[in-house]
This record gives C-alpha cells, sequence and structure tokens, in this order.
C-alpha cells in the first residue's frame, strides 16, 4: 500500500488546498503556513459569545461556536470553496477534527450525545455527491465520539443558493425547508447541530426551531466558519 501511495504520489504530489504549493513532511491538506495563518475564533469556551448572541433571543440555545473567521479572499474562505465545492472530503475531516477538539477542550460541549448535520435537498447532494456538513461530522467524531443523525431531518424543499440574498430574503427562503423525519431518534437528546458557514444564521435557525419544539431536548451549534465583514 506504501508503494502504491508513494508512487501515486510521484504523478499526483499532494497540494496545499490553501495556496497550492508542495506539501512535505508531516503537512496535510495545508501546508504549514497556511495552517498558521488560519484564523481562530477561539470562542467555544466562551459564555454569550458572539454566535450565542445571535441566537438566544430567537431559539433556545445552550452553546454555540465558529471555528474560523471566514472573510473575502482568506485562507478560511479557500478551505471553505474547497470542502463545498471542489470534493476535498480529506479537508473536510481535517478541519472537523480541529473543531471537535476545540469543542473537547472547551468544556460546554461534554453533554451533546447527538451530531445533526444539516442536511441538504437530495437534488444537491445527488449533484454534490456528499454533504459537507456530515463529512466535517466525520471529523469532529473522531475527537468527540458520539453519533451523527442521519435523515431524521431532511431538507424537503429545494432552495436556490443563498449567496448572493439578503438577510431578509435568506428568512424568507428558508421557511418551511426542513421537516422532522423521526421524532423519536431525536427526543430527549442534545443535539449539537453543525452547519459549514454561519452567515445571517437563517440556515441554522430554520432547522433549531423545529428541534426547539421536540420535548426534553437540547440544541447547541457548531459551524466550521463564520463570516464577519472585511
Amino acid at each position: 500500500m506504501s508503494l502504491a501511495k508513494d508512487i501515486y504520489h510521484l504523478f499526483f504530489p499532494p497540494l496545499c488546498a490553501s495556496c497550492g504549493s508542495l506539501l512535505v513532511g508531516s503537512e496535510h491538506n495545508l501546508c504549514t503556513k497556511c495552517f498558521l495563518s488560519l484564523p481562530m475564533m477561539h470562542n467555544a469556551g466562551i459564555e454569550h459569545n458572539v454566535i450565542e448572541q445571535r441566537f438566544l433571543s430567537l431559539v433556545p440555545c445552550q452553546s454555540a461556536m465558529s471555528f474560523l473567521d471566514f472573510k473575502q479572499g482568506n485562507t478560511t474562505q479557500k478551505v471553505i470553496h474547497q470542502i463545498k465545492y471542489h470534493g476535498n472530503i480529506s479537508l473536510a475531516h481535517t478541519m472537523g477534527r480541529l473543531m471537535g477538539q476545540e469543542l473537547l477542550d472547551s468544556g460546554r460541549f461534554g453533554s451533546c450525545d447527538l451530531l445533526l448535520p444539516v442536511p441538504l435537498h437530495w437534488r444537491k447532494q445527488l449533484s454534490r455527491g456528499y454533504n459537507q456538513s456530515e463529512e466535517i461530522c466525520r471529523g469532529i467524531v473522531q475527537k468527540l465520539p458520539i453519533p451523527i443523525s442521519k435523515g431524521d431531518v431532511i431538507r424537503s424543499r429545494y432552495t436556490k443558493t443563498q449567496t448572493r440574498k439578503k438577510s431578509g430574503e435568506r428568512l424568507d427562503n428558508m421557511d418551511q425547508v426542513f421537516e422532522i423525519r423521526h421524532k423519536k431518534a431525536l427526543v430527549g437528546h442534545h443535539i449539537l447541530v453543525v452547519d459549514d458557514v454561519l452567515t445571517t444564521g437563517a440556515t441554522l435557525l430554520s432547522v433549531c426551531k423545529l428541534l426547539a419544539d421536540l420535548p426534553n431536548t437540547r440544541i447547541s451549534i457548531a459551524t466550521l466558519a463564520m463570516a464577519t465583514p472585511s
């Protein structure tokens, strides 16, 4: 297997997902320079952080965090694009693993016992081939070993991309998009809802409002990145 891997890398050398430079030594997915330039937010351990403040008045939320700061042109944007649009699932697992470590170290997410990746509509997932939030969860469980919910919540209505929509339009666009299919699988759990990027929060809010109606169920939120003004 090692020989086959060496031959593969001879013809297809591993490159940094951010800057495209050749990876060397123990570097994986990102070169050392790009890894060190990741703008980590370090807010998982902070009560009433900026993410929690955005959701607390709208939906009951135990804890919330975002791992990276997303700005136009920064390393985070390149990482997100690699994961979301270029099929870099290995990078999603790496980022998820780093998130999982921060969640674990924070001491504020230890009671979470179920991961819920924000679902894609089946058409979009079929086109993309994967759900990036679910792949991030596969990295998280390497550090925070709890089950991943699959198919318990579905995206029942297809929506076009939210990227160019304003805040109010996004909220309207996400109205009644999601549907709970298996309530019994969710009731009584502390659910950690996971998404790739927090922008207006419309998508996460739509999912969390559904979960908030379930008895004896708590909700927390974790996103790989949060978009902030440049």
